[in-house]
C-alpha cells in the first residue's frame, strides 16, 4: 500500500480523459491510448453492461453522484475521479479523468498520499460535475490535470503536512466513534474488523489464484475534509493489520452506498463488479466483507482467539484513542506466527 514521490515532475502523458458529455455525440479522448486508459475503458465497459435492458438501474446510474478513485494498473496508479454521463443520444457512460503515477520502490503510506492529494480530488470533482452539469468542453479539466502532474516536486512538503494530520486524527479519533459508525453501518464491532484486515489477507495471500478479491465497505463521515481524515485512518488501520504480508495491490474508491459516503476497499485485483458500485450497484452477496461471520475460517485459529482477547480487551475502553489502537494492532499482528 505504498508509492514512491521521489521522482521527477510528471508530464502531460501522464494525464487522460475519457467518456461523453450529454450535448455532444462523440467519445472525448484525451491521451486515450495510454495503455492504463486502455485497461480503464475495457473494465469501465464490462461494468455498464448492468444498464443494458434495465431502466431501473439506467435512472440509478443518472442520478449517481461522482466517485474519486485510486486503482491499479501494473506499476502505475492513477488518481482520478468518475462522473456518470451520457451522449446527445442518450447512451450511458461516465466522465473519467485522472493521472497515473509510477509506484516506486521507496514506501509511503497511501493514506498518506490520499492526504497529500486532497486538494487535487476535491479540485477534480469540481472539474468533472461542472463539465457534466454544463455539457462544456474539457479544455479546463485538461489544464487543470497537466497543472497537477507539473506540481510532483512539491510533494516533499504535502507529505510532511500529511502525516502531521493523520497523526493528529489518530491521537484525537476514539474508539467509541468509530464503533458508532461501524454500528450504524451494519458493520459490527472495530475489533472484529481489524482482525478480520490481517486474518483475510492471510488467507488470500495463502489462495490467491482461488479466491475472488475482498470488498471492505468502511464509513465515513458526510462532510468534505473529513471524509478523506476517516479514509486515510481506515487505509493506515489497514496496512497495520495486514503489515507482515503487504500485497501493495490494493485499490480504492470514494463512493456513496446506500446514501451513505464510504471507502470501498479492494486489496486485490478488480473487478466490473467493484466498479458497478459506482453506478449504484448494490455489491452482491458474499462480496462485501462481513466481519461479524461467525463461520469465517479464522474463528477455530488459536492465533486469532488469542489476538482477539488481546485487542478486545483494550477496546472495551471506548476512550482509547485510534492511535493507541494502532499500536496495540502492530504489537498484535507482529506477534502472529
Amino acid at each position: 500500500m505504498t508509492i514512491n514521490f521521489k521522482r521527477a515532475a510528471g508530464t502531460a502523458q501522464d494525464c487522460c480523459i475519457i467518456g461523453k458529455l450529454p450535448q455532444r455525440g462523440d467519445f472525448i479522448r484525451v491521451n486515450a491510448t495510454h495503455p492504463g486508459a486502455v485497461y480503464l475503458d475495457g473494465l469501465i465497459a464490462d461494468s455498464l453492461k448492468m444498464l443494458d435492458g434495465d431502466g431501473e438501474a439506467g435512472a440509478v446510474y443518472r442520478s449517481i453522484g461522482h466517485s474519486s478513485v485510486l486503482l491499479r494498473y501494473r506499476d502505475a496508479l492513477f488518481l482520478g475521479g468518475i462522473q456518470p454521463s451520457h451522449d446527445q443520444a442518450g447512451r450511458n457512460y461516465p466522465l473519467v479523468a485522472g493521472m497515473f503515477m509510477p509506484v516506486g520502490e521507496a514506501p509511503e503510506p497511501l493514506g498518506h498520499l490520499l492526504l497529500a492529494r486532497e486538494l487535487f480530488f476535491h479540485g477534480l470533482r469540481e472539474q468533472l460535475v461542472s463539465a457534466y452539469a454544463n455539457s462544456v468542453e474539457m479544455l479546463a479539466c485538461r489544464q487543470f490535470l497537466e497543472q497537477q502532474a507539473l506540481l510532483n516536486a512539491s510533494f516533499s512538503a504535502d507529505l510532511h503536512l500529511a502525516r502531521q494530520l493523520l497523526d493528529r486524527h489518530l491521537q484525537q479519533c476514539r474508539v467509541g466513534e468509530l464503533n458508532q459508525m461501524l454500528s450504524a453501518a451494519g458493520l459490527g464491532a472495530l475489533d472484529s474488523l481489524l482482525l478480520g484486515f490481517a486474518f483475510q489477507q492471510q488467507l488470500l495471500r495463502k489462495f490467491a489464484s482461488s479466491l475472488p478479491s475482498p470488498l471492505f465497505l468502511l464509513p465515513l463521515p458526510d462532510s468534505d475534509g473529513e471524509d478523506m481524515l476517516y479514509a486515510a485512518m481506515w487505509l493506515s488501520l489497514y496496512q497495520t493489520a495486514t503489515g507482515r504480508e503487504p500485497s501493495h495491490s490494493e485499490q480504492f474508491f470514494l463512493l456513496r452506498q446506500q446514501g451513505r459516503r464510504c471507502l470501498a476497499l479492494v486489496p486485490g485485483r478488480l473487478t466490473e463488479q467493484h466498479v458497478q458500485m459506482c453506478w449504484g450497484r448494490k455489491p452482491g452477496a458474499g462480496v462485501v466483507f462481513d466481519a461479524s461471520e461467525e463461520t469465517a475460517p479464522w474463528r477455530a485459529d488459536k492465533q486469532y482467539a488469542e489476538s482477539a482477547y488481546v485487542l478486545g480487551r483494550r477496546l472495551c475502553d471506548t476512550d482509547v484513542s485510534i492511535a493507541e489502537v494502532r499500536d496495540v494492532l502492530r504489537n498484535v499482528v507482529q506477534s502472529m506466527d
